[in-house]
């Protein structure tokens, strides 16, 4: 009988990496049953410490970067997702991001063993803002490796060519005109 792997993070004696490479960055634990879901798609936040349980952003550093447009910019996203640990993703906010999954050298048997002098970082997040709370993904695209970003540029590909097609001739004669013009 083989052991199904668990994606969330909050199993701090759980043996291994806390990242599968080959299925990507961890998910933080399912929330409660049983809290209600509001208007805006999350759930309630818990009575108490809605963090009880989950370190979730306690296994991961993100870095902004920026949208990436040229060639050069999707060889280094493909550089990036050639390393261990390391994704690319987009947020529905449309900010691009690297994310490194490694845990804080703090985190101690799922908790902060240095809260009171935890970074500004840590202070300011808001429990709300959670996977953990939220019934959509956090991010809109997800680039694990380099079959993500080979998919993700075809369909890119795709929307740019139907949007190519469903413009008028005479917009896409006097389109081209004014980039020759201008370049």
């Amino acid at each position: 009988m083989t052991e199904k792997k668990d994606e969330h993070s909050a199993k701090p004696h759980a043996p291994g990496p806390h990242v599968d490479p080959a299925r990507g960055p961890i998910r933080p634990p399912r929330p409660a049953i049983g809290l209600p879901l509001s208007a805006d798609g999350r759930y309630a936040l818990p009575a108490g410490n809605p963090c009880e349980g989950c370190d979730h952003c306690c296994r991961y550093v993100t870095i902004e970067i920026a949208t990436p447009r040229s060639k050069l910019d999707f060889d280094n996203i493909r550089w990036y997702v050639l390393h261990q640990s390391v994704s690319v993703l987009c947020t529905w906010d449309g900010d691009w991001m690297v994310q490194f999954d490694t845990p804080c050298a703090w985190l101690k048997d799922g908790r902060c063993s240095h809260y009171a002098l935890r970074p500004e970082i840590c202070r300011d997040y808001d429990p709300a803002e959670c996977e953990r709370y939220c019934t959509v993904p956090a991010e809109k695209i997800l680039i694990r490796d380099e079959k993500d970003l080979e998919r993700y540029l075809e369909e890119r590909k795709a929307r740019a060519a139907k949007r190519r097609k469903s413009r008028p001739k005479a917009g896409r004669r006097a389109e081209a005109r004014t980039a020759k013009a201008a370049g």
